[in-house]
């Protein structure tokens, strides 16, 4: 059985999903260390905000993702 684009698509952002929710994990492991040694904690440490700022980027990459599944799979439940 051929897959159809909407199957190809959820496939594609499942992939995209997935490696998204495994840069953050693997920025959150690494956050502990630049609140440590970046600076007095949260406070004046660069580097520790540009992780967090990073981190709510991909977040919203991922909530934007998950809508789009979401969205392919309706429109295919319809179909």
């Amino acid at each position: 059985m051929e897959k159809n684009n909407s199957e190809d698509k959820i496939e594609k952002l499942r992939a995209e999903l997935k490696a998204l929710e495994r840069r953050v994990a693997d920025t959150l492991k690494k956050s502990d260390e630049a609140y440590n040694l970046g600076g007095d904690g949260w406070h004046d440490n660069s580097a520790y905000h540009l992780m967090m700022a990073d981190i709510d980027k991909l977040g919203a990459m991922i909530d934007e993702i998950k809508e789009e599944i979401r969205q392919l799979l309706l429109g295919s439940k319809r179909e």
